[in-house]
């Protein structure tokens, strides 16, 4: 079965999509299942999942910030820290652990490390034109 040619979008495609899923599951055999189908194998799990999240409480030591449409978090009145677009919107933490070396959390998911000295530093030579590194 193929999915071609391709609806003018997602509304029109799904039914396509949904018939695929259906025989490459229910219908098809497969050679790695001894000829059964993954219909066959799958046992729908019993995890009862909730319809939202629950909020999530950082401690209160930590500085929380909400990542912006570009996947990164505002620092101080003039610098940015890109973490990744896959938290846009959400809220994350930073715990300093002394001299302006920065944990950053979402939840309770250690993501990394920044130093708040490098950030202002790659700032201000980018903003001269000055491509450096940090520390040259």
């Amino acid at each position: 079965m193929c999915l071609s040619p391709s609806s003018n979008d997602l509304k029109a495609q799904q039914p396509k999509l949904n018939s695929f899923v259906r025989e490459y599951n229910q219908v098809r055999p497969h050679e790695a299942l001894d000829m059964a189908t993954p219909g066959s194998f799958h046992i729908r799990s019993t995890q009862v999942y909730p319809e939202r999240i629950k909020d999530y409480d950082y401690p209160s030591h930590m500085k929380v910030m909400t990542v912006t449409k570009n996947g990164s978090i505002r620092w101080g009145a003039y610098y940015w820290v890109y973490l990744t677009t896959g938290l846009i919107g959400k809220p994350v933490a930073a715990e300093e652990i002394g001299n302006g070396i920065w944990k950053v959390f979402y939840r309770d998911v250690f993501l990394g490390y920044f130093n708040e000295k490098d950030i202002t530093c790659i700032i201000h030579a980018s903003s001269l034109g000055q491509m450096r590194g940090v520390g040259s």
